[in-house]
């Protein structure tokens, strides 16, 4: 057992103590708060039913302290709400019930509040946005990013500037489900402004998201008519995408052939059919060099 593990252990033996102690005395603060707790530390240790019973107990204890005129402190109940909701979105189930009850005091909670930092519940916000667009619900998801860029507002570090990248591009995914490709279009392009300007500074984290940023930018810019910006656009992807595969970073070389085909399509439907060709024989030489680099790999022969 290496240490992290031992930790969980002893934590979960003390909420064990703590919940078989509080549960013959009825609801509580403090009862909630064990539940929260235990479940917590079980869905960390991936006993998910195990988890999710204890996080229902919270779930009646909330309901019978709030009906009797108790106030629920916000980050115990949010942060009860989306461990429920994350546990569903794990086994496939549809999180939207438990994110939406998140969603009514997500408002009140920040970095000083019961179960979560500054950083914390930045990350919840966005993980919680991504399975709601997983999930097709992209309408319910500005409650928690609006409430992530309330709490990122003025703050210019790598961390926080990073977030903000990935807020964007969530904020325009949203926008282009809800078939607004217009005000997708300007979320990509503050992705893109953003993530540029970290890529010059050496602080991208992830250049995944600026490639993804480009060409989900170009895709839309596409679909209205905006054919020189989304070749242009496109090209900023080709980019960030070839200098991962330089360096060895892009873990499937695919998506820059796949990229590259739809650059060159667009291309030939624009009736630029030499700068076409430029790019397809690109993705034609990255495809052969991945096939032969998967074959020497599966049989140890050069070709």
């Amino acid at each position: 057992m290496d240490a992290s593990d031992a930790h969980l252990e002893n934590a979960l033996a003390e909420q064990n103590e703590k919940v078989n102690y509080l549960e013959p005395e009825g609801p509580s603060e403090q009862l909630l708060e064990a539940y929260v707790n235990r479940g917590y530390i079980l869905y960390l240790m991936e006993y998910r039913t195990a988890a999710l019973e204890d996080l229902m107990s919270a779930d009646e204890v909330i309901e019978i302290l709030e009906e009797s005129g108790n106030d629920v402190d916000p980050g115990t109940f949010v942060k009860t709400y989306a461990t429920i909701g994350s546990i569903m979105a794990d086994q496939n189930y549809d999180p939207i019930d438990p994110y939406m009850h998140a969603s009514t005091r997500i408002g009140k909670v920040d970095g000083n509040s019961r179960h979560f930092d500054g950083k914390s519940i930045i990350r919840t916000c966005i993980e919680i946005s991504e399975d709601l667009l997983d999930s097709d619900h992209p309408e319910d998801v500005d409650p928690f990013l609006n409430h992530a860029l309330r709490l990122l507002d003025g703050k210019t570090d790598r961390w926080s500037m990073n977030r903000m990248l990935q807020i964007m591009n969530l904020k325009a995914e949203s926008a282009d489900s809800n078939n607004d490709p217009a005000m997708a279009t300007q979320f990509y392009d503050e992705a893109v402004s953003i993530g540029a300007d970290l890529r010059s500074t050496n602080r991208l984290d992830e250049p995944e998201e600026l490639a993804m940023a480009y060409i989900s930018k170009a895709e839309c810019e596409y679909g209205i008519g905006m054919s020189d910006l989304s070749i242009s656009d496109m090209k900023g992807g080709i980019d960030v995408l070839s200098e991962l595969l330089d360096n060895n970073r892009l873990d499937d070389s695919d998506i820059l052939v796949n990229v590259l085909q739809n650059l060159a399509g667009i291309l030939i439907r624009e009736g630029k059919i030499v700068e076409a060709e430029q790019y397809l024989v690109k993705a034609m030489n990255i495809g052969v060099s991945g096939a032969h680099d998967y074959m020497r790999e599966q049989t140890r022969m050069d070709f």
